[in-house]
């Protein structure tokens, strides 16, 4: 698929970028930059790919916690985290066996631990990802 196109009122058909909506210069396609296409990527894209990640996840758990087996409020948190400004869509860290499925309180404990420290259960998992990872 190329660009959108537009109609203008003298009846010519323009192409424009698919993120800013700007005429496409000529030898573009799909957007008028380098940096609209980031842009679409990263907004457009990128969100779409993880909320797929998210949905296969909870699937897996049948849409529970997999501490405490609550159904409400569900996160997905990595085991092994991603690197700051790491993309999510190609990372390896992003297999369904380093994503667990769990509720607001058990993910809220994880990134903002109380004074004793609590870890997911499957440790052993997490380790065996390292290993595989090389991490």
């Amino acid at each position: 698929m190329v660009g959108i196109t537009h109609t203008v009122c003298s009846g010519q058909t323009v192409k424009i970028c698919r993120y800013c909506h700007g005429p496409l210069p000529k030898g573009r396609r799909k957007y008028c930059s380098d940096r609209c296409a980031f842009r679409y990527f990263q907004e457009v894209i990128e969100p779409l790919w993880w909320s797929s990640a998210v949905r296969v996840a909870k699937r897996r758990t049948d849409g529970r916690c997999e501490e405490c087996g609550a159904a409400r409020h569900l996160e997905v948190h990595h085991l092994i985290s991603l690197e700051k400004g790491e993309p999510r869509h190609n990372s390896p860290k992003n297999v369904q066996s380093n994503l667990v499925v769990l509720c607001r309180q058990h993910h809220n404990q994880i990134h903002h631990p109380p004074k004793s420290t609590w870890t997911p259960r499957n440790t052993g998992a997490q380790r065996l990802l390292q290993l595989e990872l090389g991490i």
